[in-house]
């Protein structure tokens, strides 16, 4: 089950970082193009329920010091933990 931003005391919240889509192309190693149509697609299909709890259709992405994904709406109020890391989506 996704951890949630409200009441999850084993996740740092504060440290998820939320970075342009320059950024996460070079953190994903893929252009920003390749990250639009390949990589964030991919990501959002595996969490369809998380995207439901958000209410948002596209979501931004969040990494923290370890590189687990976080799923965010735009006004970052409310996120949620994957619990899956960017080398999961790197080939």
């Amino acid at each position: 089950m996704p951890t949630r931003k409200k009441r999850d005391k084993g996740n740092s919240f504060s440290k998820v970082k939320f970075y342009d889509e320059r950024t996460l192309a070079k953190k994903f190693k893929v252009s920003s193009v390749n990250f639009h149509r390949l990589i964030k697609p991919i990501i959002l299909a595996d969490f369809p329920e998380i995207l439901i709890s958000l209410k948002c259709v596209n979501p931004d992405i969040g990494i923290d010091p370890l590189g687990i994904i976080y799923l965010s709406n735009h006004q970052h109020t409310h996120m949620v933990c994957t619990h899956l890391k960017i080398n999961d989506y790197i080939c």
